[in-house]
């Protein structure tokens, strides 16, 4: 498929120029306490990518796919101040 010059700059518009936060999360509370809150985590975060501030998230895994200590979060925000908020909202960092 063949974009015209015009579809390109229409998608470029939408793609390029947005600032990109990333985010090393550490687990703040012990891992059964994480449990309990993982269902807010998820609505936040499904929020959060709703309104195009989520770009990815994960956390790092080992070659077994287990979880093992942080996470990355990648998130569109215009300033640094936007960025803290929304990485403080999270239930997870509370």
């Amino acid at each position: 498929m063949t974009l015209s010059k015009k579809q390109v700059q229409t998608l470029q518009k939408k793609m390029l120029h947005k600032r990109f936060f990333v985010i090393f999360s550490e687990p703040t509370e012990k891992k059964g306490n994480r449990q309990k809150i993982f269902p807010q985590h998820m609505e936040y975060q499904l929020k959060i990518k709703r309104a195009g501030i989520l770009f990815a998230a994960d956390p790092f895994v080992d070659s077994k796919g287990k979880p093992q200590g942080q996470s990355m979060i990648i998130i569109r925000a215009k300033t640094m101040s936007q960025e803290k908020k929304s990485a403080s909202d999270d239930p997870f960092h509370k």
